[in-house]
């Protein structure tokens, strides 16, 4: 006669097959935690170094080759930042690189951003217009420095060039 039931053979074997799942789950669930600890801190990290960024080239006009560094403060405690402005070979054209680092997992990790840019061309002239009003106009306007990519490993690396071009025509009245 046929007994109901399960063998003990079948229970471990299910019981084997629970475990793996759950412990699967579990490094799946660990990894998600670690990687958002990690995200969260080069969040912090990158809003940093891009604001160091925007405050050095609002001063553009008093900034001159050499390199400066600080501590974040406020929720940017635990960052680094190290700025350094360098001259290019073109002329009037400077390289600015502004980099925070941080501890995360017992290695030190960074973000770094880098932009070109000219004193003269992050300067915006108003446009003239000749007596007859049919002048144009001779402005230059530049973009903001941007963008950033990154990996896993914590680096981050971001290049901008300044484009210029002319303004519309002045109308005459």
């Amino acid at each position: 006669m046929r007994r109901r039931g399960f063998t003990l053979l079948e229970v471990v074997v299910a019981l084997a097959v629970l475990a793996i799942g759950i412990v699967g789950s579990l490094q799946a669930v660990a990894q998600c935690q670690h990687q958002r600890a990690f995200n969260a801190q080069r969040a912090v990290a990158l809003h940093l170094a891009q604001q160091k960024m925007a405050d050095l080239t609002t001063a553009v006009k008093d900034l001159q080759p050499g390199s400066q560094e600080g501590d974040g403060t406020g929720p940017e405690a635990g960052c680094h930042w190290r700025s350094l402005v360098e001259s290019t070979d073109e002329n009037g054209l400077y390289r600015l690189t502004v980099t925070t680092s941080w501890q995360f997992g017992g290695q030190r990790r960074e973000v770094e951003l880098q932009t070109c840019f000219g004193p003269q061309l992050l300067t915006t002239t108003p446009p003239s217009s000749s007596p007859t009003g049919s002048g144009a106009a001779g402005g230059q306007t530049t973009g903001s420095p941007s963008s950033s990519s990154s990996s896993p490993s914590g680096s981050a690396s971001s290049s901008s060039g300044a484009s210029t071009g002319p303004s519309p025509p002045a109308t005459g009245p």
